[in-house]
């Protein structure tokens, strides 16, 4: 039945019945060997497609909607299989494709790409539909209007055919298709189909993606007098899906959807998703042992279950994607290449903020080599050292027990995702806690964007420069080290890459970013494209020379209108320090001419019109977040800068755009924040206060003049490092490589504060020449005294001092360090002074201002 390529001569068709769909029907029927679709609905709602089985048809199968319009029916477990489409079958290497127009031998170029099931209007109900074969298995279509013979038809906002939602999308499967594209999908949220003009009946088809996916709106208040008033953005909403067999799985270049109890079994990818999308309760078996299958050919799809596969991969640039609950079953194989996970990090160009997050991550029977992997590792590119993603309960690479994590890449040295001594590495990412757990502070995640050059710009705009995936120069132009934790003259090495796509995108609400550039710091500055948590704090530190003239306005986006009374550009006020700047409403900043270096916070504003009423929080800009699942990932703003202009500085000799170098001092950060004479950063977010003259609390310092006497391996905090230094009758001093578990035993003197290029230093006690605290520095054990108490299983010798402080008649005490009775403190009185030599122990007083 039916006649190929002809319209309206369909096995079944209901033709523009308008809503009398409803005595309307097609059950419990067989289609076969068909010359042109199977069952078509034109014009026509309510109607009723159930327990039909279509094998062998040419074009379209179940055509759901012949013009866009066709609204609230019902497709319920039907099954179409060998869907043939016609002419070729559209291939591409990429995401895109060619337009291909309709034609006397084409009526519907959409043809070219023949589903099971095809949805041009998706307010209707598809429950338990089977999909076997074909091109795709269902084609859900971008249509901007309406076409052929409902052309004219206008639509309210909202209405249109490619904004509807699902009245439900349940149950249903597809398989043995996709492979005709490399990202072929069984289910496939694509396309476009519309007429070439709109004086033209002819139909023009893209079947590659659309940059501007389909937005799904609902109506959310009916009763709004405004057309534009009654719908809002919502989910395409897929549920209880099954996939086996396939290239991808679900393949979705939408806006946004919930998927929701997708499994997906013996596929090349199980979704691939473009968006705002939240992914819950799903199953992906990469490769199941239901069958072997045999090769009939050579070709590369009909070898395409034995090679290459992937559990999940993370898109490089401008999505949101949240999910909870993941089960990866015989995922990732080293042998072939396959991740379980996979970042894209081709692109110079196109470089990820802030794009995802997880919980509820189950592995079974993984090769857990191939966890985590960048899609390129031969070289590192802006994508590559950006990659991150928040594992909010710390399943990912470890249990719940672990905490949150913020997974960040760990790459050519760059440490700019360290954000303490705590974090781990496993392959090429750090593991750090997303809750401090030394100070219980959230560590976010923050990205903006600069544009300080406008000749670098150009070329950048120009394609001369950061290539993507082509590996075209990607100059660099400076780094970002975190305050106080990064050393800045190590920038270079350790530092996060200023490149000619200048993207900053890293861990947030620590002590601050110092930016450094190889040409000096810029003259002007725009911060764009924020995307900064309202809670979150972007310390920004910037050298320049005192003497200058500086200028920061915050500008709203270009259809601001001060004519409405809309706030368009607001002034920042200089005050007086950092923590002025940290209370403000995120409207100051602090130009510190003794340190050369001027602080300012940058936070997240409307697009339009902007407010600076109140101090930043959660909710206060009315901003829409990305949230699911106890987890928000914040917007980006799209328009709208902060614009930074510097007068009055002596200019780079060969580029205007830039001052010359000026020096800067970031190394009291701490005691800028509050923390005291000789406080240093512990972490990326933490400062912990220098020296305690009244509890003899020991200074991290570096010796100027030392004598190495050795240096032991696997040693992994300061603590144990100084407690090895004490275990040794020579050494004075230490200096600890955290990141190396090096520790350096010393003798020395003349001490100054320093902690530097990841090594921290220290001494026993304070570093003084006074001889009322040599007892302090120098080991002895005390040989007469009254034992007022012994104590087992004390950590080290400041904990036995702390005790001492604590026991009211104590005046000394004597820590064992070795020996029989290793860990031991000894709590004394009445001590005459008499010491004699021994390695095992160390005696000390009260504090070392009581003799």
């Amino acid at each position: 039945m039916g006649q190929t390529n002809v319209l309206a001569r369909y096995p079944w068709h209901v033709h523009l019945i308008g809503e009398g769909g409803v005595r309307s029907y097609l059950k419990h029927s067989s289609m076969h060997h068909t010359f042109y679709r199977c069952a078509t609905i034109h014009g026509t709602n309510n109607t009723l497609l159930q327990d039909n089985v279509a094998y062998d048809a040419i074009g379209h199968c179940f055509y759901s909607g012949e013009d866009g319009v066709e609204e609230k029916n019902t497709l319920a477990y039907n099954l179409a299989s060998h869907v043939h489409f016609m002419e070729y079958p559209r291939t591409s290497g990429a995401q895109f494709m060619d337009n291909v127009y309709s034609s006397d031998m084409l009526t519907q170029p959409a043809d070219t790409t023949a589903s099971g099931i095809y949805i041009t209007n998706a307010y209707n109900s598809y429950i338990g539909n089977a999909a076997s074969g074909g091109y795709a298995g269902f084609a859900i279509v971008k249509m901007p209007k309406a076409i052929m013979f409902y052309r004219d038809l206008e639509f309210d906002p909202g209405m249109t055919p490619e904004e509807r939602p699902f009245i439900e999308f349940d149950g249903n499967t597809c398989h043995g298709t996709g492979i005709w594209w490399v990202m072929g999908g069984c289910i496939y949220v694509g396309g476009k189909l519309e007429h070439v003009d709109d004086s033209s009946d002819d139909l023009v088809y893209n079947p590659g993606r659309e940059v501007s996916g389909r937005s799904t709106m609902c109506l959310t208040d009916p009763t709004n007098s405004s057309p534009w008033g009654r719908y809002t953005e919502c989910d395409l909403v897929f549920t209880n899906t099954k996939i086996f067999l396939a290239n991808y799985g679900l393949n979705n270049w939408g806006a946004r959807s919930t998927i929701d109890g997708l499994e997906a079994h013996d596929v090349t990818r199980a979704i691939a998703i473009l968006g705002y999308h939240y992914v819950h309760n799903m199953l992906t078996v990469c490769r199941s042992n239901s069958f072997t299958p045999e090769l009939p050919g050579t070709s590369w799809y009909e070898k395409r279950w034995s090679q290459y596969h992937m559990g999940f991969e993370w898109y490089d640039t401008h999505q949101r994607h949240i999910i909870d609950g993941i089960t990866f079953r015989n995922c990732g194989d080293a042998a072939s290449g396959s991740p379980v996970w996979r970042f894209l990090t081709h692109s110079d160009r196109y470089a990820p903020g802030f794009l995802q997050a997880t919980r509820n991550v189950k592995y079974e029977n993984v090769d857990t080599s191939m966890l985590i992997r960048p899609s390129v590792s031969d070289y590192l590119s802006v994508s590559g050292y950006l990659s991150n993603w928040l594992d909010a309960d710390g399943t990912v690479l470890g249990s719940e027990a672990d905490g949150p994590k913020i997974v960040g890449a760990a790459r050519g040295g760059i440490e700019w995702w360290r954000t303490d001594d705590d974090c781990t590495t496993q392959d090429i990412w750090y593991l750090c806690d997303h809750v401090s757990k030394d100070n219980d502070n959230r560590r976010g995640i923050s990205s903006f964007t600069i544009a300080f050059d406008e000749a670098l710009d150009a070329k950048f705009d120009a394609n001369t420069i950061c290539g993507n995936g082509d590996q075209i120069e990607c100059p660099r132009v400076g780094s970002v080290v975190h305050l106080g934790y990064q050393d800045p003259d190590a920038a270079d090495q350790v530092g996060l890459p200023i490149k000619g796509n200048p993207v900053i995108t890293g861990p947030s609400n620590g002590l601050g970013w110092l930016f450094l550039f190889d040409s000096g710091s810029p003259v002007s500055i725009d911060f764009k494209g924020a995307q900064i948590d309202e809670d979150d704090v972007v310390l920004i530190a910037i050298p320049y020379p005192s003497g200058v003239t500086i200028s920061l306005h915050y500008v709203a986006a270009y259809w601001c209108n001060p004519v409405w009374n809309q706030y368009c550009d607001h002034e920042f006020t200089s005050v007086n320090s950092i923590a002025e700047v940290l209370a403000s409403n995120g409207d100051t900043y602090f130009f510190d001419t003794n340190r050369g270096l001027l602080y300012f916070r940058f936070i997240q504003q409307r697009m339009s019109p902007l407010d600076f009423t109140s101090p930043p929080a959660y909710g206060n800009l009315g901003t829409s977040y990305f949230e699911r699942s106890d987890v928000r990932i914040p917007p980006i703003m799209w328009h709208g800068q902060l614009e930074l202009r510097v007068s009055g500085c002596k200019l780079n000799s060969t580029n205007s755009a830039y001052c010359a170098k000026s020096a800067y001092d970031a190394s009291a950060i701490c005691e800028d924040y509050g923390f005291g004479m000789g406080s240093y950063a512990a972490a990326f977010d933490r400062c912990v206060p220098g020296l305690s003259v009244t509890t003899g609390e020991s200074l991290y310092i570096k010796p100027t003049k030392q004598t190495k006497i050795k240096v032991q391996s696997k040693i992994t905090t300061t603590e144990a490092c100084q407690q090895a230094c004490f275990e040794d009758a020579e050494c004075g001093n230490f200096n600890h490589f955290a990141k190396r578990k090096k520790c350096m035993l010393l003798r020395g003197q003349d001490h100054e504060v320093i902690r530097k290029n990841g090594w921290t230093a220290g001494v026993l006690t304070l570093s003084t020449a006074d001889p009322v605290h040599q007892f302090c520095q120098n080991k002895k054990t005390a040989s007469q005294g009254t034992v007022l108490d012994q104590i087992a299983n004390v950590k080290n010798w400041q904990a036995c001092q702390t005790a001492c402080r604590d026991a009211e008649t104590c005046t000394h005490w004597n820590y064992t360090a070795k020996g029989s009775n290793k860990k031991t403190c000894a709590l004394l009185s009445d001590l005459d002074g008499g010491t004699s030599a021994d390695k095992k122990s160390i005696s000390g007083p009260r504090s070392c201002t009581d003799l």
